[in-house]
């Protein structure tokens, strides 16, 4: 594998997956799940190993690992990620939200420590969370087919590197964000890869000596059911009630319905 600044990387990546029973499942939550629910959940372990004889450092530039989670959009599904609140100045930004051309205003809302995105894989957009306001969890609702999607992840504790992932030379190739998401849209073409939507991790740079490794966990979970029982799932990970989920996407519709309104239409 070749950088741009020319490093050459020799590695090896090792995977396992996972699929969780209940006491697993719950352990990795830290939450009970009803039994009201039909659930599945699944868990990988990603191991990259330095196989060359050269260290990784900021000069040479460095590799992480990185996990996309791509599911199937719907015209009423929403990304739900927590975030960390406090002073900027301290903590950086909420969220990077150019990655491809800024997020239009009705398909994003900010809730009280929670951002809502609407993935319905008909306008490309990505937004990412930095170290200082990330937690190690997201999640999606699907309201027609009532499909709460949670994904967990491992996170080192402080705020350390991560590759910064904007599809532009960099300034500041170590600042980058913990986790992301993305919805799919047609390109200038008209083409388009899916349609679908991401919930993504990444693992912070790593910063390898010649057999040095990284691990990066990250676990998914689809649970399906009726919205009562769901509620007790999205509030004790995500800090949200379905409500309040399903509210801000006919906020959002608002939004999208004035800004294509006007009176000399």
């Amino acid at each position: 594998m070749l950088f741009r600044s020319g490093t050459e990387f020799k590695l090896r990546i090792d995977r396992d997956i996972l699929l969780l029973d209940r006491p697993g499942a719950e352990n990795l939550l830290q939450t009970p799940i009803p039994e009201t629910v039909d659930w599945v959940g699944y868990r990988s372990i990603n191991q990259m190993t330095n196989t060359g004889d050269k260290e990784w450092t900021r000069e040479s530039g460095a590799l992480s690992i990185w996990i996309l989670s791509m599911f199937p959009p719907g015209p009423r599904t929403t990304v739900v990620i927590p975030f960390t609140e406090g002073d900027e100045k301290r903590l950086g930004p909420i969220a990077t939200t150019n990655y491809f051309g800024e997020i239009s205003p009705e398909r994003i809302q900010y809730g009280k420590g929670v951002i809502f995105l609407k993935v319905d894989g008909k306008q490309r957009g990505k937004l990412g969370l930095a170290p200082g306001r990330a937690k190690p969890v997201c999640g999606s609702y699907d309201e027609d087919k009532k499909i709460l999607t949670i994904i967990r992840f491992t996170t080192p504790p402080g705020i350390v590197d991560y590759v910064n992932q904007l599809w532009e030379q960099q300034e500041y190739p170590f600042l980058g964000d913990v986790m992301n998401a993305y919805n799919d849209g047609p390109l200038d073409d008209g083409s388009q890869m899916g349609p679908f939507y991401e919930m993504e991790s990444s693992s912070p740079a790593a910063f390898l000596a010649p057999g040095g490794k990284i691990t990066h966990e990250h676990a998914v979970f689809h649970f399906v059911g009726k919205e009562e029982n769901l509620d007790i799932l999205a509030e004790s990970l995500l800090g949200v009630t379905i409500q309040e989920i399903k509210r801000s996407e006919e906020r959002r519709v608002g939004k999208e319905c004035r800004s294509r309104w006007s009176p000399y239409h």
